[in-house]
């Protein structure tokens, strides 16, 4: 029936990923996991697949191209949805996608870290817009708080120290990437609640003085018009972490 269906068509995908000779074939494949994803009667048995299988290869290298990121982002989507999935199963940490995430998320020597954070710290550059970071944070974001959900003990020790380092950064004249700006905060929140760090006063004084260290900044350019409703969230996002 359509459970036989869904797991067949799941490995299919994930199997033509592991074999493909091109972008293409890893974004059809893509294609085909997320519209399996949006079925109202998914069965929880898919995301015991072998999902690392096909994916985790694209985690442990970095994007060469303009392709590749746009390849990598599909990819960190479609987990994205698989995230939301698995959150809302009460034995989420029983199946092999949970497992996987989980290792990686945990594991600080994983290659997608020196992409976060090489990411992490050109974000402010005014020329680039880099479309890959967005998706990496929410990622990131996603991933921690699913992880913090099921297991008791989380360690995240590597993504929090990116994050404040990016946020330590002396080189803020002025905050560009506002939008980027307002992910590094949701995703440092979301880290240091998962790692149950945000009681921790040191963690915080820490914070707030990144915080205010910015804040010149930030307030320059909330100043123009269009920043106003951004700025409002991102102080938002700096409230939840200092209350």
């Amino acid at each position: 029936g359509m459970v036989a269906n869904d797991l067949a068509l799941t490995e299919k995908a994930l199997v033509q990923i592991s074999n493909a000779n091109g972008h293409g074939d890893v974004e059809q494949a893509l294609f085909l996991l997320r519209e399996i994803m949006q079925r109202p009667s998914l069965s929880p048995e898919i995301f015991d697949l072998e999902w690392q299988t096909g994916l985790e290869t694209f985690f442990n290298v970095l994007p060469e191209s303009p392709n590749d990121e746009e390849t990598f982002v599909l990819i960190l989507d479609t987990l994205m949805m698989a995230i939301n999935h698995l959150k809302l199963f009460d034995d989420a940490s029983d199946y092999k996608l949970y497992q996987w995430l989980h290792s990686m998320i945990t594991d600080n020597k994983q290659t997608v870290w020196k992409l976060f954070k090489q990411r992490c710290q050109d974000y402010n550059k005014a020329e680039i817009y880099d479309h890959l970071l967005p998706s990496l944070l929410r990622f990131v974001s996603s991933s921690v708080l699913l992880i913090a959900f099921f297991s008791q003990s989380v360690s995240l020790g590597h993504v929090i120290q990116i994050l404040s380092n990016t946020l330590d950064q002396d080189n803020q004249a002025e905050v560009y990437q506002l939008s980027s700006l307002k992910l590094i905060l949701d995703c440092l929140v979301n880290a240091m609640v998962a790692a149950h760090e945000l009681e921790a006063t040191s963690v915080s004084q820490c914070l707030i003085t990144v915080l205010l260290r910015n804040l010149t900044a930030i307030a320059l350019s909330f100043s123009s018009q269009s920043y106003k409703s951004k700025g409002r969230s991102i102080i938002q996002s700096c409230s939840k972490l200092i209350n």
